[in-house]
């Protein structure tokens, strides 16, 4: 078939280029509206913007956003050496720490190179984070000759890991897809050539960090299964979407369940069934629980001119029906049009999809990765955009004002516990407070801290907000706001420990009030107005404790 033998001689080249009270006095509480979206499903897209822009081959782009925020795009890269020549595949990547609501390409850091071994190909890289912040990386890899699929780790403090084979037979593994899910265990799967007719699906778990046997998918006798792209929604299902090609029907877009509870695998209706043929299929689930699908369908586009496009369509009942499919990269009057194929997609911290695929569409001609975002679809996001405290040092035993300011800059009204605590060795709570906010409406407190009772140390004040609805963004749920320093209660001076100075100041001013010329207000320490034994006694209660 020519849309096969094309695609058949694009890979050839991809691989060849080688309490509800606080615990204190809470008062003063004021609200004020922000702007925020509002709550609908949007399927408006942004012009395309130019991720990587060089001579290189770039394709297989793979994206996530850490529990922390950092988005990373990886993708396979196929040098161009200065004698033109292309080397061996790497793997690279980019990634945001930006804390604006919108990515735009002067905002990511520059690329990295992560899997280079010489003598070797590095290809179709999949990430998945967990809710710990690891990343998980799979790419395929033919480093021992034939292809097979090996693990990388990144632990936020330990930078990444080395690889590990996941896979290590003397068949072709290809294309992995990796899913951390949420009960910890990490799934790969991959496609293999059993010959050149049989391609079939297989895939292994990792849980407490001892792998399972591997198992098949599929079993086709005469069929292509390949593509896969598996990902977890929010009802805790894993999905499993591929490209399925065999001579009688041709080539669309399948996809299987995996449901935990009943530990087997659904069969779904094809996703796609035109006489296009379909392939590298990508899924995602947004806040609002919408279902995204994306894939790339070869098109003609004029005599023996074929082109690859990008088409999307979702779900809001998880897959029991589907809106239209819409051709995204449409490109019409071209006499050699775009490829655009290879997509990948998830829900940004802004709430918007960003979709990501390698085009040609450069003036040159080069494979290079683009991506296009919808506006803010419905999500969840609650910020403390500001937390401050005053006198930053004081007595043990005084009031300690503390200001907290609460933003829902989410498309869904939210009830959710704002928790202010002071750490040192220990948590100490200062407030609990249950909070409720409109979409795009903020909460101001101010709260008073008794510190009675709480023992002289440095304390780090923080406040956090549990991340409402599993939101995209538990960045910026919690908020630190330096550090307050409660002193020992006969500490005249405030340096952080009662010794014969702070004795003395009470012995000179003993007997005065504020009349006295002797007064010092410093060392009536219980403030009575006057010097007495009981500030005597003070001192000589915390004589030698030091902060």
């Amino acid at each position: 078939m020519t849309n096969r033998v094309k695609w058949a001689g694009i890979a050839a080249v991809l691989v060849l280029l080688v309490t509800l009270s606080p615990v204190g006095e809470a008062s003063q509480v004021k609200s004020q509206p922000v702007a925020g979206p509002a709550p609908n499903i949007a399927t408006n897209w942004s012009s395309f913007q130019r991720f990587t822009s060089s001579s290189n081959t770039n394709f297989s782009p793979a994206a996530v956003q850490g529990p922390d925020g950092t988005v990373w795009i990886f993708y396979a890269v196929t040098p161009m050496g200065s004698n033109g020549q292309p080397s061996d595949p790497q793997i690279r990547y980019r990634t945001s720490t930006t804390l604006s609501a919108t990515y735009n390409a002067s905002l990511w850091s520059a690329e990295q190179t992560l899997v280079a071994p010489p003598l070797s190909q590095n290809v179709s890289p999949s990430v998945s984070a967990s809710s710990n912040g690891t990343i998980f990386l799979a790419f395929s890899s033919n480093r021992t000759g034939p292809f097979n699929i090996y693990l990388k780790k990144y632990n936020p403090g330990q930078n990444w890991l080395p690889e590990t084979p996941v896979t290590w037979g003397t068949n072709n593994d290809k294309e992995p897809s990796i899913v951390a899910a949420n009960d910890g265990s990490v799934w790969v799967f991959w496609y293999r050539v059993i010959s050149g007719t049989q391609y079939n699906l297989y895939y292994k778990v990792n849980r407490n960090g001892v792998w399972s046997p591997e198992a098949a998918i599929t079993s086709d006798a005469a069929a292509q299964n390949t593509d896969p792209y598996a990902y977890q929604l929010r009802n805790g299902l894993i999905w499993l979407a591929w490209s399925h090609y065999d001579s009688s029907t041709g080539q669309h877009i399948y996809l299987n369940s995996y449901n935990a509870t009943k530990g087997a695998w659904t069969s779904q209706p094809a996703l796609t069934s035109t006489s296009n043929s379909d392939m590298h299929p990508a899924v995602t689930e947004d806040e609002n629980s919408t279902v995204w699908l994306s894939w790339s369908r070869e098109l003609s586009c004029g005599g023996t001119c074929f082109q690859w496009d990008v088409f999307y369509k979702y779900s809001t009942n998880n897959g029991a029906s589907w809106s239209p499919e819409t051709n995204l990269t449409s490109d019409t009057s071209c006499s050699n049009c775009p490829d655009d194929i290879m997509s990948s997609q998830t829900q940004l911290k802004d709430g918007r999809i960003y979709l990501f695929w390698a085009s040609t569409r450069d003036p040159q001609n080069y494979w290079n990765i683009y991506y296009s975002t919808t506006s803010p679809q419905p999500f969840h996001h609650v910020s403390i955009t500001s937390l401050n405290f005053g006198p930053s040092k004081m007595r043990s035993g005084g009031m300690m004002t503390v200001n907290v300011t609460v933003v829902n800059f989410g498309t869904f009204p939210e009830s959710f516990f704002l928790f202010v605590q002071a750490v040192n060795k220990t948590k100490t709570t200062v407030a609990v407070q249950y909070l409720s906010l409109g979409a795009g409406q903020a909460m101001s407190l101010t709260i008073l801290w008794n510190t009675n009772g709480i023992g002289p140390a440095k304390y780090q004040i923080t406040g956090y907000v549990p991340p409402v609805n599993s939101e995209i963004t538990p960045l910026d749920n919690t908020r630190y706001a330096g550090i307050a320093w409660l002193v020992p209660p006969g500490d005249v001076n405030m340096d952080g420990k009662v010794d014969i100075i702070d004795a003395s100041a009470v012995g000179i001013a003993y007997g005065s009030t504020p009349s006295s010329p002797n007064w010092n207000p410093l060392a009536d320490l219980d403030g009575s107005g006057k010097v007495d034994i009981l500030d005597a006694s003070t001192v000589a209660i915390w004589y030698g404790v030091a902060t």
